[in-house]
C-alpha cells in the first residue's frame, strides 16, 4: 500500500510541474492565480508537502484540469 502511495505522489509531482511548466506559468505566477504561496508549488512539485482538498482544487483549476487528472493522472 505504501508503494502505491508513493507512487501517486510522485507522479501528482510530476504532473503539476509538467502542467505548470506546458503553460507557461512560473511558481509564483501559479501562486498567484491559485491563491498558494510559491514556496508551497515548489514543495508539491518536489513531493515534499501534500496540498489540502481546496488547494489541490484551486491549482488544478488554474491548471484547467480536474482534481482527479492531478492525482491520478
Amino acid at each position: 500500500m505504501k508503494n502505491k502511495e508513493n507512487k501517486t505522489e510522485e507522479g501528482f509531482a510530476a504532473r503539476l510541474l509538467s502542467l505548470r511548466k506546458q503553460k507557461n506559468l512560473s511558481q509564483t505566477e501559479l501562486g498567484k492565480i491559485a491563491d498558494v504561496h510559491y514556496s508551497h508549488i515548489g514543495r508539491y512539485e518536489r513531493g515534499i508537502s501534500r496540498p489540502t482538498a481546496d488547494t489541490l482544487k484551486r491549482m488544478a483549476d488554474a491548471l484547467g484540469v480536474s482534481s482527479d487528472y492531478l492525482i491520478e493522472g
